[in-house]
């Protein structure tokens, strides 16, 4: 039997990013996205998410990236907004206020 990296597996309970990987639902082919960077608020903040589960606030992409590597994700700044493992959330990096707010 071949061994699959952790982030590969269902059952996966190592700290980091991996613990969290979950498959999307039945004929989707691909992995939900693991983190979910949310609409911004009134304060310039987005709320972050893994699994449903409130992991912290970021209020820029420097924020996102930090917050990532400590789940255990080494990406680069130029990456998150294209990377399968974030989803965005009410606008892509660029966005951190609500207009009119």
């Amino acid at each position: 039997m071949t061994s699959r990296p952790v982030h590969d597996r269902e059952d996966a309970t190592t700290p980091g990013l991996g613990a969290w990987c979950c498959p999307r639902p039945p004929g989707r082919g691909k992995r939900a996205a693991t983190v979910v960077v949310h609409t911004p608020t009134g304060d310039d903040g987005r709320r972050v998410s893994v699994r449903d589960e409130v992991v912290g606030v970021v209020r820029n992409p420097d924020d996102v990236i930090r917050l990532v590597r400590r789940l255990g994700v080494d990406l680069e700044t130029e990456e998150i907004g294209r990377t399968p493992l974030i989803e965005w959330r009410g606008g892509g990096p660029c966005v951190w206020r609500i207009d009119g707010v």
